[in-house]
């Protein structure tokens, strides 16, 4: 028997496309590159599975930006980050991304 919150989660999950299709997925940073104005530019790998179509990093630190890998197939692919300062990761770290496929698309 599934107890009141599993009952709503369960509830959400069938009604929530996040919920049911929303696939996350770790991006390792593989390269930083530092530029004589006090910036830094970036790479982050992530494997993307099939039937998804656009990947996102969220939860980033402050101050950096990314790009978002739209309309990818199946494989590995890139992400480009900079920001301003030192970068506040290293090469190795993992950042979270998230997948979605063609019919859940994020508005």
């Amino acid at each position: 028997m599934l107890t009141p919150v599993a009952t709503w989660l369960a509830y959400r999950a069938s009604k929530s496309s996040l919920f049911a299709t929303m696939i996350p997925l770790p991006a390792k940073v593989s390269k930083i590159q530092l530029d004589f104005s006090n910036r830094f530019s970036a790479r982050a790998e992530v494997v993307v599975p099939e039937n998804i179509v656009y990947v996102e990093l969220f939860d980033l630190p402050g101050g950096v930006q990314a790009t978002n890998l739209s309309e990818v197939a199946p494989g590995t692919h890139e992400f480009l980050l900079h920001g301003d300062g030192k970068p506040p990761f290293k090469v190795g770290d993992s950042l979270s991304a998230r997948g979605f496929s063609q019919d859940e698309l994020p508005d």
